[in-house]
């Protein structure tokens, strides 16, 4: 209990000290908030338009494709803002020796890497999904606790995959880029799993379950069934 408050206090002064620094450099913030509001729309009408009006995806409809890139923008953005400017520079930390002071710090090693610095400009992003999805009414209220819960489970969920990839930094230390393979696997999850083959399916679903992270939250507003049918129903509909 002692050392959750303590992570929690430096928690609180870590946001301090970055929303010090956002307000020296207010323009990148507002450039990211841009930028990321940009892609948001693109995607929106990119399934609205072109894979609804003119190819459609059989057994999907456009309130789960909205749904599914709505939560992966909430997704994406929470993870970003606490951790885009944390772990991609896990490898040149291996590599310069800067990794060895942190780990002889009397704080928790993994905490301090991974949160350390925030990014502010892409927390906005998530107010343009919240947007869809009232405009729409894509979601009944009275699911809303659990759905945030699953949407909370997603953002551990991808964390999890994106430490785990950053942390092979140690045994490939040549590879500074080796972040971009998280965000090719993370980019994945704004796709319906219908769209996948069998064996892809088993390996984003089981093996890196990139896909349970929006699927199964919009499964369950979907159909309201169990967690577990939901999950179940990404296997059975393709």
């Amino acid at each position: 209990m002692t050392e959750m408050k303590n992570k929690i206090n430096i928690l609180l002064s870590l946001i301090k000290i970055n929303f010090a620094n956002l307000l020296i450099y207010r323009t990148n913030f507002i450039i990211s908030f841009i930028d990321e509001a940009t892609w948001f729309t693109i995607s929106v009408f990119f399934y609205k338009y072109i894979y609804i009006s003119a190819y459609g995806i059989h057994g999907v409809s456009l309130r789960y494709l909205l749904i599914l890139v709505s939560f992966s923008e909430i997704i994406k953005s929470i993870l970003f803002s606490l951790c885009i400017s944390n772990l991609p520079y896990f490898p040149r930390m291996v590599r310069n020796g800067s990794l060895d002071n942190i780990l002889i710090k009397p704080i928790d090693s993994q905490f301090f890497v991974s949160f350390r610095k925030f990014d502010f400009g892409n927390i906005l992003n998530v107010m343009p999904p919240i947007i869809i999805i009232t405009y729409y009414n894509l979601i009944d209220i009275k699911y809303l606790p659990i759905i945030i819960l699953l949407v909370l489970v997603s953002i551990l969920t991808c964390y999890s995959l994106w430490f785990i990839v950053t942390t092979s930094a140690i045994w490939f230390i040549n590879i500074d880029d080796i972040h971009e393979l998280f965000f090719g696997i993370l980019s994945l999850n704004q796709f319906p799993s219908i769209v996948f083959k069998k064996t892809s399916n088993a390996v984003f679903l089981i093996l890196l379950p990139i896909l349970c992270s929006t699927n199964i939250p919009a499964e369950y507003v979907i159909r309201q069934n169990h967690i577990f049918y939901s999950y179940c129903n990404c296997f059975i509909y393709n």
